[in-house]
């Protein structure tokens, strides 16, 4: 009988992480023997064997089933097997399987410990983790292969155990499982966590918003997708880790592209699927700092939209146009001025962004399906803006109903009209209609003049020389323009 399970207090030490498991590299190897020769294929052994599924199919006791060391082996070859994961494996049936066989053998130890590597966060739900890690350790020491760095494998802490000796070993997590010898049990849910933990602690001490070859294999869904801990996805505390280190603003694209990949846009309706699965269990603070970044975002890919057409179709107005619309769009970020954002964009915009990122890095946009301009709203304290490319008028209300098309979020479709002058005739019934509807004539910076007074009538702390360029100030200041009170 097994008398004492106790496992010594678990010393980290350099020491200890030198000492590699070479016997462990016999695994693969020694079960596929056992199973293929001596005697597993006897007629005495597989009567047992079938004896043995059978009573575990009619919920018979094993303890009562396993009465010889033939069942003993059987039993070892059933545990890998289709009936394994109806097998309870606790230390009553353990201890059971001491008692006919004092000293294990080999295909007993290996099967064990191949189950315990397979299914080691399941048995840690089930609360049989403990025993299996007792066994082993019992078994190796008798049998005379224990090493130092099974105290560390064959425990509830292994995972993290494993992980954390890769981030202190300062390599990767291949070599370190392959200097650990534990590559054979790939596949199983320990090196799994494992691994998961490894990105996690790796997310934690790479550089802050700067490019990490870790950022694009988190993106894989495979990756993402796989458990962590309790009901919790890696991907969800990557979006965590990412979030809350990650700077107030001008978030780097690879970080942002692994966010985006994973969780998508938090901005669509609370009942859509990607919001439940991912943003529903992220703190409202990273929610909000996810936000402002998404703005940023939007304030980019509107612009780069309205640059690149021009660019490419050689729209000189448009080439005219872009330079002042920047200038004044980004201030108002630059201002902390901006609270929400959204990009409705026109075929052409939207096949440009297409060529030029992956669909799953973009932010949730709606499309404009007549014509070639594209739109982008903003939400401030105190002002809406809709702004837009080509002639388009900017738009500033004080408020909207929450009817107003750009708050429409389970609409993905809209032609321009209901956007722009459609929304203004609608908004008017409502008594909330456009504050101003401005004409971009640049002609002596007259349109920033429009919007910078309304603006500042709706108490939006904006000067004419936030938005201007130090070389477009200049000539304002010199064509004697006065100081916008």
């Amino acid at each position: 009988m097994i008398t004492d399970f106790t496992i010594p207090p678990l010393i980290l030490s350099d020491e200890l992480l030198r000492a590699p498991i070479r016997k462990m590299e016999r695994v693969n190897k020694l079960i596929s023997e056992k199973q293929k020769g001596i005697g597993t294929g006897s007629e005495a052994f597989q009567s047992a064997k079938k004896y043995l599924e059978q009573s575990i199919r009619r919920g018979e006791s094993l303890i009562t089933a396993i009465d010889t060391k033939l069942k003993v082996r059987a039993f070892a070859n059933v545990l890998l097997g289709e009936s394994g994961r109806y097998i309870t494996l606790n230390q009553e049936l353990l201890s059971h399987l001491a008692s006919i066989t004092p000293i294990p053998g080999s295909l007993l130890i290996e099967s064990i410990q191949r189950y315990y590597f397979n299914h080691f966060t399941s048995l840690k739900k089930k609360g049989l983790l403990q025993a299996i890690c007792d066994w082993l350790l019992w078994a190796f020491k008798i049998k005379g292969r224990q090493t130092p760095e099974h105290l560390h494998i064959f425990n509830p802490l292994a995972a993290k155990w494993v992980a954390e000796s890769a981030v202190n070993n300062n390599t990767d997590f291949e070599n370190r499982l392959e200097h650990l010898n534990l590559k054979m049990f790939k596949g199983g849910e320990l090196i799994g966590l494992a691994q998961n933990i490894y990105y996690v602690k790796q997310l934690e001490v790479i550089t802050v918003n700067k490019p990490h070859p870790i950022l694009r294999e988190i993106q894989k869904p495979e990756v993402y997708n796989s458990p962590y801990q309790a009901d919790e996805l890696l991907g969800h505390q990557i979006l965590k880790v990412l979030l809350k280190r990650g700077p107030t603003s001008d978030v780097h694209d690879s970080w942002m592209n692994v966010i985006m990949a994973i969780a998508g846009d938090p901005r669509v309706p609370k009942s859509h699927s990607s919001f439940i699965r991912w943003w529903s269990q992220i703190p409202s603070n990273y929610l909000a700092k996810m936000h402002g970044w998404l703005s940023k975002l939007d304030l980019k890919l509107f612009l780069e939209a309205l640059e690149g057409h021009a660019e490419v179709s050689r729209d000189h107005e448009l080439q005219r146009m872009y330079p002042s619309r920047k200038n004044f769009l980004y201030a108002l970020d630059a201002k902390n001025l901006v609270l929400n954002t959204r990009l409705f964009l026109s075929y052409s915009a939207e096949r440009y962004l297409l060529d030029n990122y992956r669909k799953e890095h973009l932010p949730t946009y709606s499309k404009v399906r007549d014509g070639s301009k594209s739109l982008i709203y903003v939400e401030m304290k105190g002002a809406h803006l809709v702004e837009g490319t080509h002639s388009c008028y900017l738009w500033i209300y004080k408020q909207l109903d929450d009817s107003a098309a750009v708050r429409d979020y389970n609409k993905g479709q809209f032609t321009y009209s209901e956007l722009t002058s459609g929304m203004n005739v609608k908004m008017h019934k409502l008594k909330c209609g456009a504050t101003a509807n401005i004409q971009h004539n640049p002609s002596n910076f007259n349109w920033q003049k429009k919007a910078i007074i309304q603006l500042k009538r709706q108490k939006v702390a904006l000067e004419i020389g936030d938005v201007l360029s130090k070389k477009d100030y200049a000539m304002y200041k010199k064509g004697g323009n006065p100081v916008i009170l």
